[in-house]
């Protein structure tokens, strides 16, 4: 990894933040994820729809996680249904957290700063 440590920060998306030169790359789902930061992060935050943090080496935006609400319900979770304690529950489903969106600038692509936001996740 090319990082360094002592320089990594995460900071939530806010209309402060200029987003404008970031770039995933030019492939169909790199621009989906550009587009989705630059015009649509905020605007669902602000209807608390998602939460986007951003992650930065130095002022370098290296990419963002965009998470949201879900349910995962117990009946489509395959392998999860037969875990020891589930049917304790009593419901029908469980909270959890969606990775919405994940992208990284493709200056940054193929040099393990996936990993690390996926550990923050």
């Amino acid at each position: 990894m090319n990082e360094d440590p002592g320089r990594w920060s995460i900071r939530r998306l806010d209309g402060e933040v200029d987003t404008s030169d970031f770039d995933s790359g030019d492939e169909p789902w790199g621009r989906s994820i550009t587009d989705f930061l630059i015009n649509d992060a905020l605007e669902q935050q602000k209807w608390l729809m998602s939460k986007t943090m951003l992650f930065y080496n130095d002022d370098s935006l290296l990419g963002y996680v965009t998470l949201a609400a879900s349910l995962l319900e117990i009946s489509q979770a395959g392998r999860v249904r037969r875990q020891p304690g589930l049917a304790l529950i009593g419901r029908d489903s469980i909270p959890s957290v969606l990775i919405a969106r994940f992208g990284i600038h493709k200056d940054h692509q193929r040099k393990g700063y996936g990993n690390r936001m996926f550990s923050w996740a």
